[in-house]
């Protein structure tokens, strides 16, 4: 049977205060005693903390613990008040099965676990990150410390963005793109996937007459119609310089690459206006439809075919014109 408890009156160490329950059972009040002593230090700590006793019952919070509870959007895991069975509460909110919080607990509080950190997953309201950080204490019972790591959390998504983005374009850098090809070749859809390597003819010439200014403003927009126009299932990214890579699924026959690339052509192709100039930027296009035979292809190798496809197409396109250039009028 569970103990009775009774409350505790609020106490005063000079400015700071602190609010606890204490059992009415004498016999069962060595925790209580050690967090009397301990209460000036626990509320000035700044983390917001609690004390669960051995039973899983709160027994102390600190002043930053409370002022948590008013603004934590996920109120449901920190509004705990004295006295409240921590474990229970915990459980009784992951429905079906106990949250990681509860099972945490238990694990300390069982003696399978000394210490335990916990990220709980962002909030649907504010996207506030906390992260509880679970000690046991000598003779029973643990701290239960909650921090915010919002801030932390964010800064972490942001590097890992930007170490996957080309920071002049926004579409996915060399090294991510090829990382997203890798894990396509090992679960190559039965629709099939196209592959399409982009290379900008004669754009050197941009940034020779009108600065790289120009010339990076040009790549940002024919970046921004690459990925509007294909499906948002696509992905687009930068080899380098004036080279753009494209995996486009539901590929899986030549007619439907070609239908593709002409897609990606007329998108290039339109005129791209920088200030008082219209630029037109011809596109060299070579593609690859991937197939389950490909599943074995090394990425350098299928990077490498629809390279010489490009070239190919590239060859094609100025013979073409030097054809045309010789046409008599």
């Amino acid at each position: 049977m569970r103990e009775t408890w009774r409350r505790a009156a609020l106490g005063m160490a000079g400015s700071v205060y602190i609010e606890r329950w204490v059992r009415a059972d004498p016999l069962a009040n060595e925790l209580d005693r050690r967090m009397t002593d301990a209460s000036p230090i626990l509320d000035a700590h700044p983390v917001a903390t609690i004390v669960i006793d051995a039973f899983g019952i709160v027994v102390s919070r600190n002043l930053a613990w409370a002022n948590l509870r008013g603004s934590f959007a996920a109120a449901d895991m920190v509004s705990l008040d004295l006295g409240v069975d921590a474990v229970a509460h915990w459980t009784a909110l992951g429905g079906d099965e106990p949250t990681a919080l509860a099972a945490g607990v238990a694990a300390v509080l069982g003696g399978r676990r000394r210490n335990l950190r916990i990220d709980h997953p962002p909030t649907s309201t504010d996207g506030l990150r906390v992260r509880f950080d679970l000690a046991g204490l000598p003779g029973g019972g643990c701290i239960v410390a909650c921090t915010d790591i919002t801030v932390e959390c964010r800064r972490a998504e942001d590097a890992e963005r930007r170490a996957r983005l080309d920071p002049l374009t926004g579409v996915l850098n060399n090294r991510a793109f090829q990382s997203q090809l890798a894990r396509r070749l090992r679960d190559l859809p039965s629709d099939g996937l196209g592959l399409l390597v982009v290379d900008l003819d004669g754009f050197k010439a941009i940034n020779d007459r009108h600065g790289h200014v120009v010339g990076d403003r040009v790549l940002e927009v024919l970046a921004r119609r690459l990925v509007a126009t294909l499906r948002p299932a696509a992905v687009v990214g930068r080899l380098g310089g004036d080279e753009f890579l494209i995996l486009v699924p539901d590929v899986a026959t030549d007619a439907a690459l070609r239908a593709v690339i002409g897609r990606v052509r007329a998108a290039i192709e339109a005129p791209v206006a920088v200030a008082t100039v219209a630029f037109t930027v011809r596109a060299s296009v070579g593609g690859l439809v991937l197939d389950a035979g490909d599943a074995s292809q090394d990425t350098d190798d299928v990077l490498a075919r629809a390279d010489r496809r490009m070239y190919e197409d590239k060859r094609r396109r100025s013979a073409a014109a030097a054809g045309r250039s010789l046409t008599p009028a």
